[in-house]
């Protein structure tokens, strides 16, 4: 692509032409807190207890721990951030529009880390209230997916794409990594568990602002690109806009939504989202309840296998971009394969085992995570490559089926295992292990990774009107 020479304001500092990487590590570290705040209450909620005075036999008073929630308002509680993620997911698109997408992601994030810091406050005054809190953390954390879109679309080479993929879905490992060994740390100390909430939200609003001071919509319009480095990032890109202020073109919907590609994608990402949600939603509970492994047991092994996870990832996303020995699409299918069905492997073992095995389910919960982790350069490579200028949009609605699994999955966990009973969460395990399966296959047979003809019209269409405006 040939794009016409526009005046640029640089600076003498161009981070020797990788200011991509800095971008690429405030963007994980910002998504970090603003998926990691909405995961703050899966494990602070077994240990979350008011204690309330009794007269004993004997008539002296002695304080007993009661639960704060019941089993129904934990669910809500649960439930409470897919609901915001819906109104982020919906609104973000519209959003960014209007003000693009770096101040929309830092007003996301301010939300989630304020309702994070006053979410301690809010549990002590009731249900509702925390409620609301909670809903709140789901907006800031909608936004997670569909910043993937933007910052990759603006800052991600092409040739480099699986490694810039892989890195920054990075924080979906990162978050459980840091935020239960954090979590379970402060439950068993004399701050209890409100300290989580204080340091994950204030360190929120702190990189809430570093986010901004750092990162531009386009590295066009950032002073520390240099030419060498800007050339890089947009060498084979169509649909680059020339302008600062440029508006987004019209979304094709209507071509997307009935593209066999878009919709095998949307079916894929709804067994991944259930399989992998079922664990990083109620891993501390089925760790605790099931396995009975006391709180900081439970949240060193509910976060150990996202280690793994995240060196894996980091390994695997250069890896595939180098990897010539099978075309794109193979490489794809090839991921996303044995991402998935080792995801189905392992429901199959964990349905299977008794609870006394626990040596062997956590040995098996590590697979099911790692295996999860090369997801990123399979499902989400192929979105970047067939959908290009589009791929926000499509990531946004994957965050809608992320975030409709999310809500109904308590709902369907209360229904399944109400009392935490081995042979209910066998149950569990198999469905799920079904669901992956079937939508998996499906995405096998209907996935293609070249640009669809909807991204080309209207990516050359934008490029027109922006290069003759310029």
């Amino acid at each position: 692509m040939s794009l016409p020479d526009i005046p640029r304001n640089q600076s003498n500092y161009q981070c020797f032409n990788y200011t991509r990487f800095l971008i690429l590590a405030v963007s994980i570290i910002m998504l970090f807190f603003a998926f990691g705040n909405t995961l703050l209450l899966n494990f602070t909620i077994i240990c979350m207890y008011k204690e309330y005075p009794i007269l004993s036999e004997n008539r002296t008073e002695k304080l007993i721990e009661v639960e704060m929630f019941t089993q129904s308002e934990k669910g809500l509680l649960y439930s409470a951030v897919s609901i915001g993620t819906l109104m982020g997911s919906l609104s973000i698109t519209y959003i960014v529009g209007f003000i693009r997408s770096r101040r929309t992601i830092v007003i996301y994030g301010a939300i989630t880390g304020i309702a994070t810091i006053l979410s301690p406050m809010m549990a002590n005054w009731g249900f509702i209230p925390l409620f609301i809190m909670r809903i709140l953390q789901g907006i800031g954390g909608g936004m997670t997916f569909s910043s993937i879109g933007y910052i990759t679309s603006a800052w991600a080479p092409i040739a480099a794409s699986g490694m810039f993929l892989s890195w920054l879905t990075s924080y979906i490992q990162l978050a459980p990594l840091v935020t239960m060994p954090v979590a379970g740390f402060f439950c068993e100390s004399s701050v209890g568990w409100p300290g989580v909430y204080y340091v994950m939200g204030g360190l929120t609003l702190i990189f809430c602002g570093i986010f901004y001071v750092v990162y531009r919509d386009s590295p066009r319009f950032h002073r520390h690109v240099s030419d060498k480095e800007l050339f890089t990032i947009e060498k084979s890109k169509v649909g680059v806009s020339m302008e600062k202020k440029s508006k987004q073109g019209k979304i094709p919907y209507g071509a997307i939504l009935t593209d066999k590609v878009v919709l095998g994608c949307m079916i894929s990402g709804f067994g991944n989202f259930f399989g992998f949600q079922t664990f990083m939603q109620f891993a501390p509970v089925y760790m605790n309840k099931v396995l009975q492994l006391d709180v900081k047991s439970t949240g060193l092994m509910s976060a150990l296998p996202y280690l793994g996870c995240l060196i894996l990832k980091f390994i695997i996303g250069p890896l595939s971009d180098k990897l010539k020995c099978v075309s794109q699409l193979t490489g794809v299918k090839m991921y996303s394969g044995i991402s998935q069905f080792t995801m189905v492997i392992c429901f199959i073992v964990l349905a299977a085992i008794p609870p006394t095995w626990q040596t062997v389910a956590q040995s098996v919960y590590t697979i099911l995570i790692l295996g999860s982790s090369l997801n990123s350069v399979g499902f989400y490579k192929a979105i970047q490559l067939y959908a290009g200028p589009f791929t926000a949009v499509i990531m946004s609605w994957l965050s809608l089926i992320n975030a409709l699994v999310v809500l109904f999955l308590p709902l369907i966990k209360t229904l399944l295992a109400a009392e935490d009973r081995p042979e209910q969460w066998a149950l569990i395990f198999a469905i799920n292990a079904i669901v992956v399966f079937i939508t998996t296959v499906i995405f096998i047979l209907t996935v293609e990774i070249e640009l669809r003809s909807w991204a080309i019209n209207a990516s050359s269409s934008k490029t027109s009107v922006t290069a003759t405006s310029a």
